[in-house]
């Protein structure tokens, strides 16, 4: 869906507007994020910190080891001294309770309503004349 989204974008050679006559403006649009994005980037943060903590300790073991600190899991389920069968499992679970405290807080979709960022054209053109 981005790549057509892209092809449906109108692009224009700065060298092809020089040649033509007229002047024109071009407005270089900033691409830092913008603060409602940064608060909305921070609370997700703070909410997932917060709520992994909250977790029961037999699935969070798993859980960060696996997600947060990208471990295989014949490693997660020998550091734990459990079989990957029970490792999986543990996590599956694990995930499954952090979605469903992100739902309580952040509604259907969680923390996607925080994260998605505002949609801004990377460049403004507009002829003078």
């Amino acid at each position: 869906m981005r790549l057509r989204a892209k092809k449906r974008t109108p692009t224009i050679s700065i060298d092809q507007v020089s040649d033509n006559e007229g002047s024109f403006r071009l407005d270089l649009i900033d691409q830092r994020d913008l603060p409602e994005d940064m608060v909305g980037g921070y609370e997700i943060l703070r909410t997932l910190t917060r709520e992994i903590s909250r977790i029961p300790p037999v699935l969070r073991e798993v859980l960060i080891r696996r997600d947060v600190d990208d471990v295989a899991m014949e490693e997660v389920a020998g550091q734990l001294g459990i079989g990957v069968p029970a490792a999986k499992s543990r996590l599956m679970r694990g995930r499954i309770e952090l979605r469903r405290r992100f739902t309580k807080h952040h509604g259907r979709r969680g923390g996607a309503t925080l994260t998605r960022k505002a949609v801004r054209n990377q460049i403004a053109y507009t002829r003078a004349g």
